[in-house]
């Protein structure tokens, strides 16, 4: 199948603005990420041409950064309540506060 010079010029414009619009809607400001992958991945990742894989490394790292900072907050919770101890009994927060501020 031969493509004219139009056609060419077509794709060309469409490729070129779907670029645009994509750094529209996800920001300018973004960095690149060079990732590696052994030859067979690579051929796999090559016969599935409509999977966008920016953007399945993107959400990737996005849930990774979620679960740890999930996992980071059950840890804080479990450390707390690890080192969390009762106070004895007729203990008064209040007087020991009054207290502490009187000695500055």
């Amino acid at each position: 199948m031969e493509l004219s010079l139009l056609s060419i010029f077509s794709l060309l414009i469409e490729k070129y603005i779907r670029k645009y619009i994509y750094i529209l809607k996800m920001g300018v400001d973004m960095k690149t990420l060079t990732v590696k992958v052994d030859d067979e991945l690579k051929e796999r990742m090559k016969r599935l041409r409509h999977v966008n894989w920016s953007e399945v490394i993107r959400e990737s790292i996005r849930r990774k950064i979620e679960e740890e900072n999930g996992r980071n907050i059950a840890e804080a919770v479990l450390i707390n309540e690890r080192l969390r101890r009762e106070a004895p009994e007729g203990w008064d927060s209040a007087k020991v506060i009054r207290e502490w501020r009187l000695k500055r």
